[in-house]
């Protein structure tokens, strides 16, 4: 059987074969179409992280960046009335395996023109020894 991908393109974040066999198993790439992932809400904080699709409100980005149409999913924080300064909303993802050397994590993300504030992003890495 050949292989429709070299060493390097295993677990780059990157579908190179069309049928995710060079990513399984890695615990990276997620369109959130086959579901969640792994990724999964904290209970260190107040906010549940929802799977859903677009929105004609427009709360909701109104399509995602994979499908890029309004039946694509992805996760979400629903907008509250009055938000709290300072509040944080978590999401841990699986544990992942060895990457590409090349391989870089894109995170995309969609700030409604309703929404007021600003937007902090912490990646925090815990490395297995």
């Amino acid at each position: 059987m050949a292989r429709c991908f070299t060493p390097g393109q295993n677990c780059d974040f990157t579908d190179d074969c069309g049928d995710g066999t060079d990513e399984k198993d890695c615990g990276t790439s997620c369109s959130f179409e086959n579901g969640r992932c792994g990724w999964k809400s904290s209970l260190a904080d107040n906010f549940d992280w929802t799977l859903g699709t677009g929105s004609v409100k427009r709360i909701r980005p109104p399509y995602d960046h994979t499908m890029m149409d309004e039946t694509g999913h992805f996760v979400y924080l629903e907008a509250t009335p009055v938000g709290l300064k300072g509040d944080k909303a978590h999401i841990r993802s699986s544990v992942w395996k060895e990457s590409s050397a090349i391989c870089k994590l894109s995170f995309w993300y969609y700030i409604s023109h309703k929404a007021s504030g600003t937007i902090r992003l912490l990646i925090k890495v815990n490395r297995l020894q």
